[in-house]
């Protein structure tokens, strides 16, 4: 059975990509990236494991959503698991874009299998290290060297919607009290736990 090492969950978002859509937060990061917004995700330790059939079955359960967006912590440390997912995501209709440190170039040179499997289900990668120098204000970008690479027809006519320029955030109170801060803020808002 493959598992998922997983963050963090949000049914609905309007901030990491397109329309309404899910939202998975892998664990683990080996990068580091300095002035990364999610730091909290970079250990690899089991935060909460969780099968695949469990999480697809979990997001084909949520109505009104256009897709799902997998971000982290690295999605392509996780590879295996991922690509059934959003084998089964895909299947469903569902559009898949994935945020990775890593460059277009890495993830389709390296001969991984895995890796080749999650980019064969992206409809759209965001790609590329946060370089916290060359942080900028757009829609999917934390830094300027981060690249949208279109891997299938499905957000091809939506580029100059998805690149613009600015950046917007979420903030959400769970009915636990915990806030939840997620988008692309231009500003890094500090520990709000």
């Amino acid at each position: 059975m493959l598992e998922l090492n997983l963050h963090d969950f949000l049914a609905r978002s309007t901030e990491n990509g397109p329309d309404q859509r899910a939202v998975i937060w892998v664990q683990g990061c080996s990068l580091g990236c300095l002035g990364c917004f999610n730091p909290a995700t970079h250990d690899s330790g089991i935060r909460r494991q969780i099968s695949v059939d469990e999480l697809a079955e979990h997001v084909l359960a949520i109505s009104d959503i256009e897709g799902v967006t997998i971000s982290g912590g690295e999605p392509f440390l996780q590879a295996d698991a991922l690509a059934e997912l959003a084998r089964r995501l895909h299947r469903a209709g569902l559009g898949i874009l994935v945020f990775s440190g890593f460059t277009y170039e890495q993830l389709s040179q390296s001969g991984n299998p895995a890796w080749e499997k999650l980019l064969a289900e992206c409809d759209l990668l965001v790609a590329g290290p946060f370089i916290r120098e060359r942080a900028c204000l757009n829609a999917l970008r934390g830094s300027s060297n981060q690249t949208l690479h279109y891997l299938s027809g499905r957000y091809c006519t939506r580029k100059e919607e998805l690149e613009f320029p600015g950046s917007s955030v979420e903030i959400l109170i769970d009915e636990h009290g915990r806030v939840r801060v997620t988008g692309f803020p231009h500003k890094v808002f500090g520990d709000l736990d």
